[in-house]
Order: structure tokens, then sequence, then C-alpha cells
């Protein structure tokens, strides 16, 4: 790292190339699998009590459930997407806010507190997801409602997270490398 001096610091330069805060979240597409499993789960359990030799014709042996289960849980793995969203400024985010209720009153919607609560949060999450880039306010809004409040509130908190948290980096993340024999990150936490 080069070392900051008053006689060479370009503040400018230092403002033109800052970035804010981003952070992360997993959603799942196929959310509902989870409930699937947990049936599965105590099927399993059940089984596991019955002995081989005194299993009914319709009676599923342990191993054919578990592998029912780990495909469950692949494709419930597999629908991953990772939403990255950026942070905004208070004064940014108010903006966005006060903006979509009043464009949505101008087209003479009455709105109630909690309606002008959520379109406002969709305004600002608008702006802040990075990944996926969202169209407009009403895809976002059917996103929402496809993958559940559960979800929807941890991209929140993720951007709550970039926007009003600070920053903070584990120093020891820093200095340790990856371990040569076996090419294993480090990094434990």
């Amino acid at each position: 790292m080069t070392e900051i001096t008053e006689e060479t610091f370009d503040l400018e330069a230092w403002i033109g190339g800052a970035t804010t805060k981003e952070r992360r979240v997993t959603v799942y597409q196929k959310s509902g699998l989870i409930g699937q499993i947990d049936i599965l789960k105590e099927e399993l359990t059940i089984a596991r009590r019955i002995p081989t030799g005194q299993r009914g014709i319709s009676d599923r042996s342990p191993a054919k459930i578990e592998a029912e289960i780990r495909t469950l849980a692949q494709s419930f793995a597999d629908s991953a997407l990772v939403v990255r969203v950026k942070g905004l400024t208070e004064d940014h985010s108010s903006r966005l806010r006060k903006n979509a209720v009043v464009d949505a009153e101008k087209n003479r919607r009455k709105l109630s507190d909690e309606a002008r609560s959520a379109l406002g949060m969709r305004a600002v999450l608008l702006e802040s997801i990075v990944f996926p880039k969202f169209t407009d306010e009403k895809q976002l809004k059917t996103f929402a409602e496809a993958i559940g409040d559960g979800q929807y509130v941890q991209i929140i908190e993720a951007y709550q997270d970039a926007s009003f948290m600070p920053s903070e980096v584990n120093p020891g993340f820093l200095l340790e490398s990856s371990d040569e024999e076996d090419g294993a990150d480090s990094y434990s936490g």
C-alpha cells in the first residue's frame, strides 16, 4: 500500500474512485421443496424404525427415501440466485421514496400508509439491486411476491447493511494465504 502524505494526497481522485458498500444474499426459486423434504425426513425416521424383514410391499427403504431427499435438496440448491445490492445514501433513498409516492398519487392513486411504505422500498431496491437488474417496480413487486416475505426481507436487510452499517474487514483474512497443499482457502470466517 502506498503511504499517503498531505503533499501527495489527491482528494478529488480518491472521491472519484470511491464506491458504496455492496452486499449479497442468496434466494431460492424453489423454496417450496423444503416442505417436501421435511415430509420425507419424517418418513425416513419411521422407515428406519421398521426392520428390513418386516417392511410391507409398499414401504420404501431408508436408502430410497434418502436418495429422494438428496434429489430434492439438489433441486433446491440449483434454484439459488445471488442477489447483489449496493448501498445508497439516506438522502438519495428518501428522494427515491418520495418521488415514487408522488408519481403514484399524480396518477390519482390514493395510497395507504402501508402501500406508500412498500412502494417507497421497492423504488429504493430498484436502484439498489445491482444483480439481477429489474426493469421496473412492477417486475420487482412480482419477484417479491414469488419469493415470499422471508426471502424479500433478506434482500431489504442486505440493502440496509450496505447502506447504513460500517464496512468491516477481518485483518486476518487479508494476511492469510491459501493452503498450498490442497489449494483450500484458509479464510475461516
